[in-house]
C-alpha cells in the first residue's frame, strides 16, 4: 500500500516500504 514519506525519510525509503508491503500481500 502507498504511504506518505515521514520526516527524515527519502523517496527511496517510501519505495522500499511499498515494495515490502506488496511482497507481503503477494505471499
Amino acid at each position: 500500500s502507498l504511504r506518505q514519506p515521514a520526516a527524515g525519510e527519502g523517496p527511496t525509503s517510501v519505495e522500499k516500504q511499498n515494495l515490502h508491503c506488496s511482497s507481503q500481500l503477494v505471499s
